[in-house]
């Protein structure tokens, strides 16, 4: 019983982990792409 709650959680934890992964540099591409429609249009 504990070997196969430690196996879910293990798995639920690598899911977490790829999520993390993935996000991070979404969320920098979006705030940058933001930053810098925002100073093109200052711009002109």
């Amino acid at each position: 019983m504990h070997h196969r709650d430690f196996v879910r959680f293990r798995a639920a934890d690598t899911v977490s982990l790829a999520g993390t992964h993935v996000t991070t540099p979404a969320l920098r591409a979006v705030a940058g792409a933001t930053l810098l429609s925002r100073v093109k249009c200052r711009s002109t």
